[in-house]
């Protein structure tokens, strides 16, 4: 991490005519990630040279970039405006399934972890659309092989155009409510409430690792799932949303009178 920070503050302060910045966001605190974020702007906004920012960070494309390629295997996939691309991006990296199976060949993870399936629940239709009125439970399991307490087992969740909306962990919750690691075959669930989501194309990215070690399972999203919104209780939803609103989630929030001003 600080060599690749020393790296960026140097070729940054060389005023180059072309930058190359490979995945210098992964390292870093926010503060850092800002810097070299408002630097690139300067160098090709302010000076008028050329950045080529490598990254799976697709917020920091969108927000950097005009233009974005994308390349698989080594081959120019797509070429254009970044928004399209890094769209096109999130869509294809992810399975329209409910569910995603692995053997024992393929499997994400290591010798002591393997992720062998990470599902959608319920889903008798055995599609991915679901309604945002209703609970939906995402299944992970996995083998483990050697016990570490400090081993978080989770998911990012992201909106369509890459933000992610939230990461959850077990390892979030209070120890006694947290669910037993056991040698062999683990299957857990996390639910996500009813009542939240707004309309749209959600993924999710399954994650394990040991806490502020190392990743075991650090997958692009592997899940793609729809949500209609149709969980409006008032008749100014219906009138007032015509399918969506602002914004990646949509509660409906309880508000009360606190107090009540005198009338003159």
């Amino acid at each position: 991490g600080m060599q690749v920070r020393l790296a960026f503050s140097v070729a940054a302060h060389l005023e180059p005519e072309l930058l190359i910045i490979d995945e210098v966001l992964a390292v870093g605190d926010i503060a850092f990630q800002k810097k070299c974020l408002g630097k690139m702007g300067d160098i090709s906004l302010k000076n008028g040279r050329t950045v080529l920012f490598v990254s799976h960070n697709m917020q920091a494309v969108k927000s950097l970039c005009s233009r974005a390629i994308l390349l698989d295997k080594g081959t120019v996939k797509e070429d254009g405006p970044a928004d399209t691309v890094t769209n096109n991006y999130m869509a294809s990296t992810a399975e329209d399934k409910y569910e995603i199976l692995w053997d024992e060949n393929n499997a994400p993870g290591d010798d002591d972890v393997k992720l062998f399936a990470i599902r959608l629940l319920p889903n008798s239709e055995k599609e991915n659309r679901f309604s945002s009125k209703s609970p939906i439970v995402l299944e992970m399991e996995f083998t483990v092989n050697e016990i570490d307490q400090l081993m978080s087992v989770g998911f990012d969740l992201s909106n369509a155009e890459g933000a992610v909306i939230f990461r959850s962990y077990q390892t979030d919750m209070a120890a006694p409510s947290r669910p037993k690691l056991y040698k062999g075959r683990n299957i857990w669930r996390c639910t996500l409430p009813g009542n939240l989501f707004n309309v749209g194309t959600y993924f999710i990215a399954p994650r394990i690792g040991i806490d502020k070690r190392y990743w075991i399972v650090h997958e692009e999203p592997v899940i793609k799932f729809e949500i209609s919104l149709d969980h409006g209780v008032s008749e100014f939803w219906d009138t007032l949303v015509k399918g969506s609103r602002p914004g990646c989630i949509a509660p409906i929030l309880n508000w009360e009178q606190a107090t009540q001003k005198q009338q003159y």
